[in-house]
Formats: structure tokens, sequence, C-alpha cells
């Protein structure tokens, strides 16, 4: 007897795109993508590396500028 797939619509609990999914999830819900990006840095954390090390290098290699910090404007004082 042949089993129908089921489609399961998802939100992505990361990155908050929508993915399908052809089995009922539970825990944490990640698309593809996410889930490849997580098993390739796992793989850094395994090794030694600090999860702000990897962040620092990772904003590096990948050319992120710092944004820089916006003071927050004070309203003028009216007299």
């Amino acid at each position: 007897m042949e089993r129908q797939k089921v489609v399961l619509q998802y939100k992505c609990d990361c990155c908050k795109e929508q993915f399908e999914s052809h089995r009922a999830r539970s825990g944490e819900k990640l698309c593809a993508s996410c889930i490849g990006l997580r098993r390739a840095l796992k793989g850094f954390l395994k090794a030694g590396l600090s999860s702000e090390e990897l962040l620092k290098r990772g904003k590096k290699l990948l050319g992120v500028k710092r944004e820089p910090k916006v003071a927050e404007e004070q309203p003028a004082e009216v007299a």
C-alpha cells in the first residue's frame, strides 16, 4: 500500500522564512539553509572556537561592517 506524502508549512525559527516539510516536526523548526549553517558552525565550536570568536571571524570574512552607534536624540528643552 502506497502512503500519500503530507506537506506541512512551517516558519523557520531563525530567519522567519516559510518552508515545506514532509513530516511533523517537534521542537526547533529550521529551514534547510539554517540547518546547513548550524551544522557548519557547530564543527568550529566543537573544535574549541568560542562563539564570540566565531562571530568575530565570520563578520570579518564576510565583510560585515560594524554599524555606527546612533546617539539617542534628546528632545530640546522648551523655555
